[in-house]
């Protein structure tokens, strides 16, 4: 009995010692496309597409590119426009200007690129939500760390009968020089204040009207608006589609998980068949307010 303990010892060595092979199935590559338009009533409509391809978890060659890809998207079954990108083009995203209209009709994204499997997407237009009225407080909130910020409240009417989705964004607007009528924006990163809001992956602000459905309803956000001269602020409402919140709510618990071995692994959604991506539709309403 005095020889046990050596005995598991030596057993335990032994395994830590053994070579396990585990046989990994080969990964065929897919495409994987980001497709995005907005109408913004009366500007000029672009749906502006990224093209590239999936590789496996063990594929250490780098290469997501693709040099070649031809696209068509159509509205209720009729071709609008047409995107190509050949060897000889240096951009990884092309565009085409299309004229949307809100909450009028089905589009659907059809992507082929040499040796891989085509690609299709369908997406419905929402409509246009007025902004009501959008206000700052200057100091009229709190962030998560306990500083003391401005707070900005986005008032608008939510359609009844439908289960809607939002995203909010604000840039700030620099007249340079000073009354020169030429600007330059930059986007503010957001914070939610409103219980029912959430962060998206890149700053904006996302929320979908199951707790408001049908009513007028207030975002409300917080920042830091400062006020100087030649400085206002442009805040832009995008009626989305589900899609698209469901992609932004996605990347935002995908880029809290990763390097965190304790996270639970967050799937990006797609709704691309026969690869990955995200083919989205919105409508945005616009307002310019200083603090």
């Amino acid at each position: 009995m005095k020889y046990t303990p050596l005995l598991l010892l030596l057993l335990v060595a032994a395994a830590c010692n053994q070579v396990v092979d585990i046989p990994v199935p080969s990964y065929p590559p897919r495409l994987a496309i980001n497709a995005y338009g907005t109408d913004f009533g009366g500007a000029p409509d672009y749906v502006q597409l990224f093209v590239g391809k999936s590789a496996g978890a063990l594929d250490d060659s780098g290469d997501l590119q693709v040099s070649e890809a031809t696209g068509q998207l159509y509205r209720d079954g009729v071709l609008i426009a047409s995107f190509v990108k050949t060897p000889a083009s240096s951009q990884s995203v092309i565009e085409a200007q299309v004229d949307l209209v809100a909450d009028q009709g089905t589009y659907e994204l059809r992507i082929q690129s040499p040796g891989l499997p085509d690609v299709s997407a369908v997406q419905t237009m929402p409509s246009r939500v007025p902004i009501l009225s959008a206000e700052i407080d200057l100091d009229g909130g709190v962030d998560p760390f306990g500083e003391v910020a401005d707070r900005l409240d986005v008032t608008f009417q939510d359609p009844a009968g439908s289960r809607d989705y939002y995203l909010l964004r604000v840039y700030q607007r620099y007249e340079t020089p000073v009354g020169s009528g030429q600007y330059q924006y930059y986007e503010k990163y957001l914070e939610p204040f409103s219980p029912v809001a959430e962060p998206s992956g890149d700053g904006a602000i996302i929320v979908e009207d199951a707790s408001f459905n049908g009513k007028q309803f207030t975002l409300s956000v917080l920042d830091y608006f400062e006020s100087f001269e030649g400085n206002d602020f442009a805040v832009v409402l995008y009626h989305i589609d589900e899609d698209r919140y469901r992609f932004e709510r996605s990347s935002y618990l995908y880029r809290n998980a990763d390097g965190n071995p304790f996270a639970e692994p967050v799937t990006l959604h797609s709704n691309v068949e026969g690869g990955y991506g995200l083919f989205s539709l919105s409508a945005a309403d616009s307002l310019t307010i200083l603090p």
